[in-house]
């Protein structure tokens, strides 16, 4: 979960699609110092509207937190050949993540080593990475 490891960890930058259960930890949301990003599906079957509305408020309170909804789409919306894929929704979480990875990582260079990799992005709940956060980096 990428919550858990953003506040737990360290990580550089979080990227949470869907994020299920982040509410369950809202109490540990002080721990959060690094980029975090949650994409939540409005009508997502796995976490209820008050969850929602939960993760947003508390996220709300940290600067470095950055929620987009999703109106209108499920659970999985980004996961190309699901029942519930939307190419609009998918590509716009995309773009977002895409631009908040470049943005947040751009000027650091990454760390050598499995652990210190797992640190520089947690990328989770999505089929595929679009690009990677450290490309045209030298």
């Amino acid at each position: 979960m990428v919550f858990l490891a953003a506040v737990r960890e360290g990580v550089e930058a979080g990227v949470a699609y869907h994020g299920g259960d982040t509410q369950k930890y809202l109490g540990e949301a002080d721990g959060l110092h690094e980029p975090l990003l949650t994409h939540l599906a409005e009508e997502d079957e796995f976490i209820s509207k008050a969850a929602q509305a939960e993760i947003k408020a508390a996220l709300a309170k940290k600067p470095n937190a950055t929620v987009y909804s999703y109106p209108g789409q499920h659970h999985a919306l980004s996961r190309r050949g699901g029942s519930q894929y939307d190419a609009a929704a998918a590509t716009l979480a995309y773009v977002r993540t895409y631009e908040f990875l470049n943005h947040k990582l751009r000027d650091r260079k990454p760390s050598t080593g499995f652990r210190s990799l797992l640190r520089a992005v947690l990328f989770v709940q999505t089929d595929q990475l679009i690009a990677s956060p450290f490309e045209n980096l030298s």
